[in-house]
């Protein structure tokens, strides 16, 4: 997974662990703030993910924006009611990266200065449920 943002909602149908790295002071304005959007129309741009539209629930391989699903991984999966945003109906994205390397989001920051700190975030969610593959998921690699 290959990030050039600096907020995105992605929810990945894999387990992972993660650590935090918090910063102190003001952060200033996004220099990119990517949501979801909210309804039905939302697209991605061009060559923005390597992994395959659906609606409704992905299979491997595949991905959905969506603001609701339910029943998705066969019951394995952690219901997704809603973003974190805020938005009236907002959306979020899943992917189903089961054994399937690729890029989740890319986008491109242009104009940055020189000597200056960038922070990138993104909220990341695990939509697998803590009994799913037997107790031992497999661990997702997000870089």
């Amino acid at each position: 997974m290959k990030f050039s943002a600096l907020s995105t909602c992605l929810v990945f149908s894999t387990s992972y662990s993660s650590r935090a790295q918090l910063c102190n002071g003001n952060l200033g304005d996004p220099i990119i703030n990517m949501t979801f959007g909210s309804g039905h129309s939302f697209i991605l741009p061009q060559n923005a993910t390597t992994y395959n539209r659906v609606n409704g629930c992905p299979s491997k391989g595949q991905f959905v924006i969506s603001n609701f699903l339910f029943g998705c991984g066969n019951h394995t999966w952690i219901q997704m009611i809603g973003d974190h945003t805020g938005d009236h109906d907002g959306n979020y994205m899943l992917v189903n990266a089961e054994s399937t390397p690729g890029t989740v989001y890319k986008d491109t920051a242009r104009n940055l200065c020189e000597n200056t700190s960038y922070v990138f975030s993104a909220w990341i969610a695990n939509a697998m449920q803590d009994f799913t593959c037997g107790g031992n998921p497999v661990l997702a690699n997000v870089t």
